[in-house]
């Protein structure tokens, strides 16, 4: 069996970069899950962009139940995944929050023809542009990195 991160291990790998998948509950059929940028800070609630087209936008209007869940592909491997309730859709702000989002996705160089070419300055299709808000309840996360080194080394982990 893996072994699960302690809390605050968790909480700072799900800061960190990486893509998440966002799935949203639906009436009928699997939850619909999509790739997904998201940010997150230590004790806060997880925002995850959405786009215009994107299809979860209208089944979370109702404030569904939703999932995150964020991995390492490279050994070792590593994956937080998050559950919870959406406490709010929010407009997103294009100079103070989906610059930033851009930034911690995209190199420098890339960001600013990224930001005119997805929300033109004085363009009002960014203004359906929303950060979903998710307050993480149930939490799952696993680091494989003493089974990874023990695998390397030919070795028992716990020697």
């Amino acid at each position: 069996m893996s072994p699960s991160m302690g809390t605050e291990e968790r909480q700072a790998f799900l800061a960190g970069m990486h893509v998440g998948i966002f799935s949203v509950a639906r009436d009928s059929g699997a939850p619909l899950s999509l790739p997904a940028w998201y940010s997150y800070t230590p004790g806060q609630e997880v925002r995850v962009l959405l786009t215009p087209e994107d299809p979860r936008t209208e089944l979370l209007r109702e404030l569904r139940p939703v999932s995150l869940c964020v991995q390492d592909e490279m050994p070792p491997y590593r994956y937080v995944a998050v559950e919870g309730p959406v406490t709010a859709l929010i407009p997103v702000q294009r100079e103070q929050e989906y610059w930033p989002l851009i930034l911690r996705y995209l190199p420098e160089m890339w960001a600013q023809g990224y930001l005119r070419h997805t929300w033109p300055e004085g363009d009002a299709r960014g203004a359906a542009m929303l950060f979903a808000h998710m307050r993480p309840e149930v939490w799952r996360a696993v680091n494989d990195h003493d089974e990874y080194v023990a695998f390397l080394t030919g070795r028992p982990k716990d020697a």
